[in-house]
């Protein structure tokens, strides 16, 4: 077992409280001491004509959470700190925000910025760089959490670039784990010879320590396109993503185990059914790793699954599927069909919440939010979705928009934050019709089982 298995384990020991959810409502399951009904959404003033503002990451610094983000289009960093109210704590950057220009323009469109939080609070972003219009570089930028702006301390002047495929090639981050205070962060790579998952660990002060591409074996059929998580299990690290393959039409998930060095590959190990797609995963449990996916069914409805794969080698699955297809949250006549930007988060009682943005089969009908709640057991067949959360295990939250014709909302990361599930992402900016972009939005549940702040 290895320090951060122990840690885990630990954390696992002094959790404070297992709350049971409570009734049915929505308004029972977000916490209305947030925001008033659970929800914050936040819009700042447009830079160069774009009022678009994505929040990345949310991580609890203290009594307070600190939401950092793209906005104006990409063209700036933003971030605000909230109470446990859900107002601007105006002891931050005296107006409760702070902003900046980044050094290198952020990607924006099917390369979205991704986000994690040290155990200090401190945000962590990387996205896709524009360098020129064939080739793109990656950025790491750590904040200091007291100021909101880049952390001198941390490569150059707060922030570290990479590129790892020379010549025309395109760089995408996938997955950013934090392991021990290191940063490990997985990564697409398109060449001119294909796609392939890569992996880079960083110290905490922004050195590489360890860097790899994930070229293709010879004697393989699957290789890792790209790598959407990142955990230790003992002395190796196990890599989760999704194939490239030598024929197009043959993609699932897959898994490679890599030395401590990165220097020694594991022969790649596809799933056992075919998945389209995986997200963020975590260490869930010493020596468990749980990844979510999606799987489509006969009928073409696309399913959020959970994948769990244990150090021995065993992988096992569970299908969030309720009897019939589900609308999307406020929207009755809309299939719920697709699973976007989808992450795990342990909790102490042993469950698993699963989370991710469910969109219409329709594809104009709106997008809410999926949290799921499932069951590790010590078996296979121990494996389940928690009946006592939802319809059979998940549950739907409308993202709160005013006045809108459809509910707008995209994940993009989770944490803990006094105690309770707390998620960030973006919405449709608020009141819906004020103006054409997006603004940062922030949910809270009210009733899961209490845990230290900040897991990652």
């Amino acid at each position: 077992m290895n320090r951060y298995q122990r840690v885990l384990t630990i954390g696992r020991g002094i959790a404070l409280a297992a709350l049971c959810m409570a009734g049915s409502s929505e308004a029972q399951r977000l916490d209305p001491r947030f925001g008033g009904d659970g929800r914050v959404s936040l819009g700042f003033t447009p830079v160069a004509g774009s009022e678009t503002d994505h929040a990345v990451v949310a991580c609890a610094n203290g009594s307070r959470l600190l939401v950092s983000g793209l906005a104006s289009g990409a063209w700036r960093v933003v971030t605000a700190a909230l109470t446990e109210s859900g107002a601007l704590d105006v002891s931050f950057s005296d107006d409760g925000k702070e902003t900046f220009n980044p050094q290198r323009t952020p990607r924006i469109g099917d390369a979205p910025a991704i986000g994690a939080c040290l155990a200090d609070g401190s945000p962590v972003l990387a996205y896709s760089a524009v360098l020129t219009a064939t080739e793109s570089a990656l950025v790491v930028i750590k904040l200091d959490p007291a100021t909101g702006l880049p952390d001198p301390d941390f490569g150059d002047l707060g922030s570290v670039e990479l590129d790892l495929a020379t010549g025309d090639a395109q760089e995408w981050p996938r997955g950013l784990n934090v392991v021990n205070g290191e940063l490990l962060l997985g990564i697409e790579l398109q060449r001119a010879d294909g796609q392939f998952g890569a992996v880079v660990r960083l110290d905490s002060a922004g050195n590489v320590l360890a860097q790899r591409v994930l070229d293709r074996p010879e004697d393989s059929a699957w290789a890792p396109g790209s790598v959407t998580a990142i955990v230790p299990f003992d002395d190796r690290w196990m890599l989760f993503g999704m194939s490239s393959t030598r024929s197009p039409d043959l993609r699932n998930a897959v898994f490679v185990a890599l030395n401590s060095d990165f220097g020694t590959l594991s022969q790649p190990r596809a799933a056992d059914r075919i998945f389209e797609s995986t997200g963020r995963g975590r260490l869930v449990a010493p020596g468990v790793m749980a990844v979510p996916a999606l799987r489509r069914w006969g009928d073409g409805v696309l399913v959020p699954s959970l994948l769990v794969l244990h150090e021995s080698g065993e992988l096992r699955t569970l299908e969030f599927r309720t009897p019939g297809p589900q609308p999307i949250a406020g929207q009755a006549t809309s299939v719920a069909n697709w699973y976007e930007s989808p992450e795990v988060i342990p909790l102490p009682d042993g469950r698993v919440a699963l989370l991710g943005t469910l969109s219409s089969l329709q594809g104009g009908d709106g997008r809410g939010l999926f949290v799921g709640l499932a069951v590790l057991g010590d078996t296979p067949d121990g494996l389940h979705a928690d009946g006592r959360f939802g319809d059979q295990g998940w549950w739907q939250v409308d993202a709160g928009a005013t006045g809108c014709p459809r509910p707008d909302f995209a994940l993009a990361r989770t944490t803990l934050w006094s105690g309770r599930l707390t998620f960030a992402g973006r919405v449709l900016a608020q009141p819906c019709g004020a103006s054409p972009g997006d603004d940062y939005w922030v949910g809270r549940m009210q009733a899961l089982p209490l845990f230290a702040n900040g897991f990652e």
